[in-house]
Parts: structure tokens; C-alpha cells; sequence
């Protein structure tokens, strides 16, 4: 799979210019340099030698994930697989950022491309473009996977706390630090800067005393940004009390909602209710009215205390 963007492995063209000039110098020959090595392989051994490093996330990016007003940022998983066709997709990924969506989050790197191309029209306008987000937490992310999903243009990889991925020096991709334990995120943040900007994810799901101690551990270190993540569409809507309770109560930047664009015809009432559920301060239990709006992502607003329920989840 090709894209249109510059190829962005400025850490493995490092180590073969070096290569290069070794070999012209003479200090090193031919034959002592393997010759099935491939990039992945090249990126492992410069990730293996810079093992202490820990990346934060671009300026922009940080942003996005952490309002300086301490609102609730809101992030948005795309799960739609081939669901929609480019075009469709594309209006979906204007539309989420319409609406103030604050990121969006993939794990199919061709989907990650076709949005990453569609946020890129709005640069210059408001609101701008939103972050991409690769995220394959479903399944074994190779550090192959990732650099294609760097290539493809993302702001941002999700990666394992124990991970020795890298993103490429200079470069405006981040990488964000799924932890499942104290001790993960103690080992992250020992490989950071004091003053560095660390950016965690933790799983909402996980038990209360073990995610009392994971936040208790990130919150230790004052540059941290963490976002929760749970499913979209619970019952009685509960992704928006729980947020709310995890930011009043844990410090909590932003949330992570899976699986709620789902290419069907609840996503951009979902989209919606999603963003004002989580940064308004009306009830956590509420309905949408007046969805009457369409590409210019015009909508209704709350109209009742009564709990919204989705056709998506009665079908399941």
C-alpha cells in the first residue's frame, strides 16, 4: 500500500547514511553488514538503541487532547471498516469536525489516510482540521503497522506502555502510552524528561482500585495528559456520567468513545449528543432534539431528562 505523503523513516535514513559513510571510509565492509536487512528490522535496532526515550505528542495534537479551560475533550473512535465509501467517509470526518469532535481515532491505516486527507482540506479555516489517531489496541500492532500509519499521515500512534516504538525524530506525529497498571505508567515516566509533555490512555473498564492507582500515578507527574477510554452507546448513557465523574474526581483530559461512528444513520446523533453530553453541564441523562441539520453540522439541542437510547445497541 503507497500514499501520496513523503515517507517519514528519518531515524532508519540516518542509520543508512551512516552505513554509507562507513563503508567509503573503509571502516567497516560489505560483508559485515547483513544483507536481508529490511526497514522494520533497521527501525527495531534504532528503537532497541534509544530504549530510554519516551515521545510526546505535537503541540497541536496536545492541544487537542487537553483544553486549557479543563473541559472535557471528546474523541471519537471510527469503526466502520469499508462501511462507507470515500466520499461518504469524508463528509462523516467533516461533519465529526463540525461538530467539535476533538480527534478521531481509526485502527485501519487506509481509513486513517482517507481521513487524514479529508481533515487536511480545512487547514486555514475554522474549525481546522482534528488529529488523526491510530489506534490498533484489538489487535498486535507491529511497528510495522505503525510507520504505515505514520506514512499515512497520522498525528498520533497509540502504543503499549511496554513498547520500544519510537515515532521519527523531527517529525509532527506523537505517540500516546496505553498503561493497564501503576507500575507501567511509573515505567514510562521514568524514561521521560521531568518537563516533558507525556501523553497516557487508560482503560475506563479496568477495575476501581486499579484505576484509582493508575490516575493517582500519572497525576504525579504534572506534564501528563490522560485520556479514558470506554464504549459508546451504554445503557442509560452511562459514558457520560462515568466522564464526568473520571475529570471531577481523577483529573481526566479527555475521553475515548469505541466504536461510536459506526458508518450508519445514528453516528452524527450520536456525534452530537456525545460532545454536548460530555462539555455541557446539564444532566448526564438527557435527549437529543431537533437533529434537523445536515453537511453544515447544524443541530439541536437537549430537550429532556429522559435516557437516550440507539437502535444501534437494540439490534445487538
Amino acid at each position: 500500500m503507497t500514499f501520496p505523503h513523503p515517507i517519514r523513516f528519518r531515524d532508519g535514513l540516518v542509520v543508512l547514511v551512516s552505513i554509507a559513510t562507513l563503508l567509503n571510509a573503509g571502516v567497516v565492509s560489505a560483508f559485515s553488514i547483513a544483507p536481508t536487512m529490511t526497514r522494520p528490522t533497521a527501525l527495531a535496532m534504532s528503537a532497541t538503541a534509544e530504549h530510554t526515550a519516551v515521545s510526546s505528542v505535537p503541540s497541536h495534537v496536545a492541544a487537542a487532547l487537553k483544553k486549557a479551560s479543563k473541559t472535557l475533550t471528546v474523541h471519537l473512535e471510527y469503526a466502520g471498516g469499508e462501511t462507507l465509501d470515500a466520499g461518504e467517509l469524508g463528509t462523516l470526518s467533516m461533519q465529526a469536525r463540525k461538530l467539535q469532535v476533538n480527534s478521531l481515532w481509526v485502527s485501519d491505516v487506509q481509513v486513517a489516510h482517507e481521513l487524514v486527507q479529508e481533515q487536511a482540506s480545512a487547514k486555514g479555516n475554522f474549525p481546522g482540521p482534528c488529529p488523526v489517531i491510530y489506534d490498533n489496541r484489538a489487535s498486535v500492532s507491529t511497528d510495522d503497522l505503525l510507520q504505515q500509519a505514520v506514512q499515512a499521515g497520522v498525528d498520533a500512534v497509540v502504543v503499549p506502555a511496554s513498547a520500544e516504538f519510537k515515532a521519527p525524530e523531527n517529525d509532527e506525529v506523537g505517540v500516546i502510552y496505553l498503561v493497564q497498571s501503576e507500575q507501567e505508567v511509573q515505567d514510562v515516566l521514568a524514561r521521560a524528561d521531568n518537563d516533558q509533555s507525556v501523553c497516557f490512555l487508560v482503560d475506563a473498564n479496568n477495575d476501581n482500585d486499579n484505576l484509582d492507582s493508575i490516575l493517582s500515578a500519572v497525576n504525579n507527574h504534572k506534564n501528563s495528559i490522560v485520556l479514558a477510554a470506554m464504549p459508546a452507546m451504554q445503557h442509560d448513557n452511562a459514558e457520560i456520567s462515568t466522564g464526568k465523574t473520571l475529570k471531577q474526581q481523577h483529573g481526566v483530559h479527555g475521553i475515548v468513545l469505541e466504536r461510536a461512528l459506526m458508518g450508519d444513520a445514528e453516528d452524527i446523533e450520536y456525534c452530537t449528543f456525545a460532545v454536548q453530553g460530555l462539555t455541557k453541564k446539564q444532566s448526564s441523562t438527557f435527549n437529543m432534539s431537533g437533529l434537523t441539520g445536515s453537511t453544515n453540522g447544524h443541530f439541536g439541542g437537549v430537550s429532556s431528562s429522559v435516557a437516550k437510547t440507539w437502535r444501534r445497541t437494540s439490534r445487538n
